[in-house]
């Protein structure tokens, strides 16, 4: 298990043994900006704790650790959203039904998985006041993120057609079958979108892959020619904030969102979880845009 934050010291000074700490498990999570926004967050309620990121291959060994180490809260990313399900004490009921969990709570003892992931995506949909309502919801991934992509649209209506998207069948049909659970429309699964029609459809497509993350900013999840105007894409990617996805979505006359209206969101959440004080969103935010920033400039 590798720490793979830098410069915590200078981010959130005067640490003491008494330091309430939360951190980010994943593999690899060297990419991620929730050490930045969470340190800043906790900084600006005037909070004595402090968030690192760490590499886990082995959720269930990083869950030992954190259970003796009395970690207070954990972000929980790829690949560890679903399997880490099975290894807490107690998981909030949509999570469950979801399948997926991005949060922990450390209560006492007990670890309590939530998904916030959903707040983000339906809170984002709803700021951008786009409902899925008679569209055809284009789901790309299998994963936990689609997963809160799925449920998240789902609060904003009944669309016409669910559309999941994935090259591992079996995670696929895995969510398919969750989203005829939930959704009594047609759902059907693909490998990828070669065929569909999908440029003569009005849909929302949203985007639950690493595809076009950085280091790898030029790949994308779906070609340019199956986009147009009668298209809302929504990618949950934020680094880059405008993939190439996005780029391409928006030159074709698409409404598009980027990952970073989700990212906030869900991170807000997770902040009122872990401490019960009401997230400092100003600050957060902010720091959050000077990260990107940075990471945007040369080089």
């Amino acid at each position: 298990m590798n720490q793979t934050g830098s410069g915590l010291l200078s981010v959130v000074p005067g640490i003491t043994a008494s330091t309430a700490l939360c951190a980010i498990f994943g593999s690899p999570v060297g990419h991620s900006l929730s050490p930045v926004v969470h340190n800043a967050g906790f900084a600006a309620a005037g909070l004595d704790y402090a968030y690192l990121a760490f590499d886990v291959p082995d959720i269930a060994a990083g869950l030992a650790a954190a259970r003796t180490l009395r970690v207070r809260g954990l972000s929980i990313t790829i690949p560890h959203k679903e399997t880490v399900l099975s290894l807490l004490d107690e998981v909030d009921p949509l999570a469950v039904s979801m399948g997926a969990v991005n949060t922990v709570v450390n209560d006492g003892g007990r670890l309590v998985g939530y998904n916030t992931d959903i707040d983000g995506v339906s809170g984002a949909l709803e700021a951008w006041q786009v409902a899925s309502d008679g569209r055809h919801l284009v789901i790309l991934g299998a994963g936990g993120a689609a997963r809160a992509a799925l449920f998240g649209a789902l609060r904003r209506g009944k669309p016409e057609v669910v559309w999941i998207v994935a090259r591992n069948p079996e995670r696929a049909e895995a969510l398919a079958s969750t989203a005829r659970s939930v959704v009594s429309v047609p759902v059907h699964v693909l490998p990828d979108l070669a065929g569909s029609g999908l440029a003569q459809r009005d849909a929302l497509i949203i985007n639950a892959t690493p595809v076009g993350m950085h280091p790898k900013i030029s790949g994308t999840p779906v070609p340019a020619d199956l986009l147009g105007a009668r298209h809302v894409v929504f990618d949950l990617v934020y680094n880059p904030l405008m993939t190439r996805l996005l780029r391409e979505a928006a030159a074709a006359g698409a409404r598009v969102i980027g990952g970073d209206e989700m990212f906030m969101r869900q991170a807000f959440r997770q902040f009122v979880l872990w401490t019960g004080q009401a997230a400092p969103r100003h600050a957060m935010a902010e720091a959050f845009r000077q990260a990107i920033t940075a990471r945007s400039g040369p080089g």
